[in-house]
């Protein structure tokens, strides 16, 4: 006779936002016991926000167990467990604290605060509850892992996984960097970074040997667009 296998009791997760990065986050809660063989459930048990009128229809159409306009009373729900904190920027400081002090685990949408006096008041509340809750910042998934999975040479051309896989939004356009970064490597990517600064140099070296202003000021502007094109696929 097999014996019955108790399953793990589930996270029950309470959002605090309901705009666009509630609405981001409440489908990734929702799809997250679908795609993913999680050690617990996601319960998606709370969900707070300003909106009265509309919270109503969110929680029933991203499938919240219940919803709240008093975020504060979450911090007060024994059957919370994590807390995804999606407010505006200037908000993530008071609901973090609150719930961190309260015992709960928080993930906090990014940049972590408006301010560093913020983040840092933030962090220390993190830092003195370390031992009974967990805090971690979401980060979504573009540039940095698709470069350094090219390593020091890269993978080869057309080889990379988000060529391949389609993770990048528009990987022909601002995100081609990271492309050329994972398949070339960080060798290629090295060359590429040389080649155009060569090339605004030049072009900017240009400018100083025309005579009338007009001219120089289109120089100077053809050498600002490729510098913001570089500084945008680069570090955004």
């Amino acid at each position: 006779m097999t014996a019955l296998r108790t399953s793990p009791r589930p996270i029950h997760v309470a959002l605090i936002g309901q705009k666009f990065m509630g609405r981001a986050h409440s489908n990734a809660w929702g799809q997250a016991n679908r795609f993913f063989d999680l050690p617990r459930a996601a319960v998606l048990h709370t969900v707070a926000g300003r909106d009265e009128r509309s919270l109503v229809a969110f929680a029933r159409q991203f499938g919240w167990e219940r919803s709240t306009t008093d975020w504060r009373s979450i911090a007060e729900d024994p059957a919370v467990d994590l807390v995804d904190v999606a407010t505006p920027n200037d908000a993530h400081k008071d609901a973090s604290i609150a719930m961190i002090e309260a015992g709960k685990h928080v993930a906090c949408e990014k940049p972590l605060a408006g301010t560093l006096a913020d983040a840092r008041a933030m962090r220390d509340a993190a830092a003195k509850a370390k031992k009974r809750v967990k805090t971690i910042v979401w980060f979504n998934y573009r540039r940095c892992p698709a470069i350094g999975n090219g390593g020091v040479f890269g993978t080869g051309l057309g080889e990379g996984i988000s060529n391949r896989g389609g993770y990048l939004p528009e990987r022909d356009c601002d995100s081609v960097f990271a492309v050329v970064a994972e398949e070339a490597g960080w060798f290629g990517a090295a060359i590429v970074l040389t080649l155009y600064a060569l090339m605004i140099v030049l072009i900017m070296g240009s400018a100083s040997g025309v005579r009338d202003r007009f001219s120089r000021l289109v120089v100077g502007g053809i050498a600002l667009y490729f510098s913001a094109h570089l500084f945008i696929n680069v570090s955004v």
